[in-house]
């Protein structure tokens, strides 16, 4: 478990809520994957689906840490979110 200092706790609680109920995205993993190994981002759907990293990249974006900021939410996987929270100091 790691504590993250959020500027915006209410948008980020707000995003959360909103993304309740979005249905897990298998083919996200999938270009999460094909972006990281291959460094080709390919077709992605926003918000139709989630897959973990994504999620909770789109819930700190909005409130205020901007992880992984080079990259789509839907192409962040675990890897590339753990290194970039470790070179913000969150780690």
């Amino acid at each position: 478990m790691i504590d993250i200092d959020l500027p915006d706790l209410t948008a980020a609680h707000s995003k959360a809520r909103e993304l309740i109920g979005t249905l897990y995205g298998y083919t996200d993993c999938i270009a999460t994957a094909v972006k990281f190994l291959t460094g080709t981002g390919i077709l992605t759907d926003g918000e139709k689906t989630m897959h973990c990293s994504e999620t909770v990249t789109r819930i700190l974006r909005a409130g205020g840490v901007n992880v992984c900021p080079d990259l789509k939410a839907d192409e962040v996987s675990p890897v590339l979110f753990y290194e970039d929270l470790k070179k913000m100091g969150a780690l």
